[in-house]
């Protein structure tokens, strides 16, 4: 049995887009441009297998609340996996709970370099340098 679950702390997900820019003209036809350019992602949708199987060991056993079994290894068999999972009867694995738990994040420095032909043409030079994190929050 495998399913999905929505999170009681479910938030409204938004992004907010930022950007600045600057120009100057470096002779009569060459214009350089450079702009700061951002966008954050707060309370980002996700899924979150929440049945995964708990380590144990002699010092940390597990024990099953179905059957009161008490468990100190870990094996990769079904059985001691699935005895293993905090949820009884539900795939581990398959198990997922729909959160708002994620943020990113995207910040880019962009230049741009244009000159100005005759009869109407221009030459374009750019580059971008950016970064994008995305991360996530317990709770």
């Amino acid at each position: 049995m495998a399913g999905q679950t929505f999170d009681r702390n479910l938030r409204t997900p938004y992004i907010q887009q930022y950007n600045t820019s600057v120009q100057y003209e470096l002779s009569r036809n060459l214009l350089f441009e450079a702009a700061f350019v951002g966008t954050r992602g707060l309370n980002l949708i996700r899924s979150v297998g929440i049945n995964q199987a708990r380590l144990a060991s002699p010092q940390h056993p597990i024990i099953n609340a179905v059957n009161g079994r008490v468990i100190t290894t870990n094996t990769p068999d079904a059985t001691n996996v699935s005895l293993r999972a905090p949820y009884q009867g539900v795939e581990v694995g398959g198990f997922l709970q729909i959160q708002t738990t994620a943020q990113s994040t995207y910040n880019s420095l962009q230049m741009s370099l244009t000159k100005r032909l005759s009869h109407g043409l221009q030459f374009l030079a750019a580059y971008t340098y950016g970064r994008s994190l995305d991360k996530f929050i317990r709770h």
